[in-house]
């Protein structure tokens, strides 16, 4: 049986155990990611936890909106049994209808018969499996040279750097092209990061020129056989550098022959995607599914509040 449990109810020892050894368990899952990264959440769960939805809320208008939070690609369903599209029907059955709007993203193994798919986003990983060397080979001409074209720019790597610099330098670089993301999305980042620091599951890099600049960097989460990219950040100098283009293939050369998947997080930008497929790896889509209960004028308002929010 499903039901629908509210966050001061969940036991959250069971939900991680779920999380943990679901057959599609991804990080974003886990209790305390989600207490970082969503505004409030309640969920859905199968009996004695067997199988979890979680529901990221906020409030608005004085209703509860289901909503995808920023730096969680992907939630939907997870399961300790195999999932069939008629057990995600089921799930998404019971998100209550007090929710009158809900746009979320299912993970890649939730298959769905819902007539309520937005759309499909892309995602682009690379497996890990093989050595170094079959690895390399697979990357596309364009990024070769750049990676040849680099060597003398004795970039350094260094690990464990403090999340704030990589976020700064995210900021300088391109905040003014993401104003959706508020001080509030850059201070739950900046939280997110350190907790994985500290609970072993998030490792950031920064690249360094011969001048000692940060010119790029990156975080990267562990967890489910997945080497997670949530987070980069680059300089002019990094990218004339071709620093982030060195960092990955560092960590790819750092993690071949691994039981791992290296998920680039995206994207659906075009460039980005083909930077990402240089590497070698390929494409796979996951949805967004997309209930729309208010009426005409919540919508009205709904519409120009989402338009404030990007300008």
């Amino acid at each position: 049986m499903i039901r629908f449990i509210k966050h001061s109810e969940i036991d959250f020892a069971k939900w991680d155990d779920c999380i943990l050894n679901a057959l599609n368990g991804y990080i974003y899952g886990f209790s305390w990611y989600l207490d970082i990264v969503c505004e409030d959440w309640d969920a859905l769960v199968e009996d004695d936890y067997k199988s979890v939805m979680p529901l990221p809320l906020k409030k608005r208008f004085g209703m509860k909106f289901c909503y995808q939070p920023f730096f969680c690609q992907q939630l939907g369903v997870f399961s300790k049994d195999l999932l069939g599209d008629d057990k995600v029907d089921l799930f998404i059955n019971e998100i209550p209808k007090a929710l009158k709007h809900v746009r979320v993203n299912l993970n890649k193994f939730n298959q769905t018969r819902n007539t309520n798919i937005f759309v499909n986003h892309r995602n682009i990983e690379l497996d890990l499996i093989p050595d170094y060397e079959a690895l390399s080979e697979n990357y596309h001409k364009n990024l070769k040279r750049n990676l040849e074209k680099s060597k003398d720019s004795k970039l350094n790597i260094v690990p464990n750097v403090r999340p704030e610099i990589l976020i700064d330098l995210f900021k300088a670089d391109k905040g003014h092209e993401f104003k959706h993301l508020r001080e509030d999305s850059y201070n739950r980042l900046k939280r997110l990061i350190y907790a994985g620091m500290h609970n072993g599951t998030a490792t950031t890099f920064g690249v360094f020129d011969q001048m000692n600049q940060l010119v790029s960097g990156a975080v990267f989460f562990d967890s489910h056989q997945r080497l997670i990219f949530l987070f980069s950040a680059n300089s002019d100098q990094g990218r004339e550098l071709f620093a982030l283009g060195n960092l990955i293939d560092f960590i790819i050369r750092k993690n071949a022959s691994k039981n791992l998947t290296l998920d680039f997080e995206g994207s659906d930008n075009e460039g980005l995607a083909r930077f990402y497929l240089g590497f070698g790896a390929k494409e796979y889509s996951y949805s967004e599914l997309s209930l729309n209960r208010m009426n005409r004028l919540t919508n009205m308002f709904y519409s120009l509040y989402q338009k404030n929010k990007r300008s």
